[in-house]
């Protein structure tokens, strides 16, 4: 029982560790988007 509980909390670490992962890659997407919309902006368009 004590194994089973020690190895679910490691489950719940490794997934809040994965859900930060998952957010840092989200904001970096997010901020190639901002950065790509603005050079696009800049670019004078034909």
């Amino acid at each position: 029982m004590r194994k089973y509980k020690n190895g679910h909390k490691m489950t719940i670490q490794r997934r809040q560790m994965h859900k930060r992962v998952l957010t840092r890659i989200k904001q970096r997407h997010r901020l190639f988007q901002y950065f790509r919309t603005l050079s696009d902006e800049s670019e004078p368009k034909s």
